[in-house]
Formats: structure tokens, C-alpha cells, sequence
């Protein structure tokens, strides 16, 4: 086992990001020929497989969980439940299906927690503001545009 495993991949064990644990995860499955399919729903029983196969020396139980964390939450993953697909083991064999309770889930916090209009909105309750554009006319020569009144737009995201 140890020989599979290079500096560079024990420099991520050392790291505090989930990013970086995740990266560890895939890196060890991959060299010790897992057939993971990150692209597609994992079984409801992921994290008991690789906690098999990944040793509590090299990856604690926590920064296991932080990294499948990391992944399920991720927009691409959440985008993936929502298709209602198959879901599947370590060993690339089908281990279940989405449920539609499942995609609505996944569906609703797509929208709530990565959606770019939604953060938006959010960064400008937080700021409270309200955009003003006033509109002066200008010197026009006469008889263009001098009957135009004066406009004022308000947004106001409340």
C-alpha cells in the first residue's frame, strides 16, 4: 500500500480543505483500481465502503465524512440527483435508484445555495440598497424631445 502512495498525495493528508481530502479519495480509489463513478449518483452505503478500504492512519473518520460532504454538496453532484438516475457503489455496480423525495431535495437546495440569481438577491438584502437613476433631459434643439418628462427608476429588492 504504501509504495502506491507519493508525496505529493501525503502532502494533501496534511492540508485542512475538504477540496484537497476529496482529492486524496479519488487519487487512492483510482490507484488501487476502484471504479468509482463520480459522475454519477454514489450509494446511500459510500462512506462504509471507503472506510474499508481507506485506513483510519491516512484518513480520519472526519475528513472521510468532510470530503463526501464537500462532493454531495457540490453543484455538479446535486445537478446529477436531480436526473434521478441510478446510484452506484464503489465497484461501479448499480446499488439503488434516486428517489423523486431525493431529486426535489436536490433540486430545492440547487436553487437555494447556488443559484446565481438567488445570491444576488441575497448579497443585496445584505447590503440594503436602493438603486436611483435620475434622468435630466438634456438641451435638445427645439421640437425633439421636449414634451419627455423627467424619468426616475427605483429598484428597491424587497
Amino acid at each position: 500500500m504504501a509504495n502506491k502512495l507519493t508525496p505529493e498525495t501525503m502532502l494533501l493528508l496534511k492540508s485542512e480543505s475538504s477540496y484537497d481530502w476529496m482529492t486524496f479519495v479519488r487519487d487512492y480509489c483510482t490507484a488501487y483500481k476502484y471504479r468509482i463513478r463520480w459522475n454519477t449518483a454514489l450509494s446511500k452505503q459510500i462512506y462504509p465502503q471507503l472506510r474499508a478500504i481507506i485506513s483510519k492512519k491516512l484518513l480520519s473518520g472526519n475528513k472521510l465524512y468532510e470530503a463526501l460532504k464537500y462532493h454531495c454538496k457540490s453543484p455538479h453532484y446535486l445537478r446529477i440527483l436531480v436526473r434521478k438516475g441510478n446510484r452506484y457503489n464503489i465497484n461501479g455496480k448499480v446499488d439503488g435508484k434516486v428517489t423523486s423525495d431525493e431529486g426535489n431535495f436536490a433540486w430545492k437546495e440547487l436553487c437555494s445555495h447556488h443559484s446565481g440569481a438567488a445570491k444576488e438577491l441575497r448579497k443585496m438584502h445584505q447590503q440594503k440598497k436602493v438603486i436611483v437613476v435620475n434622468k435630466q433631459s438634456t438641451k435638445e434643439p427645439e421640437g425633439i424631445g421636449q414634451d419627455k418628462p423627467k424619468r426616475v427608476f427605483k429598484f428597491n429588492p424587497r
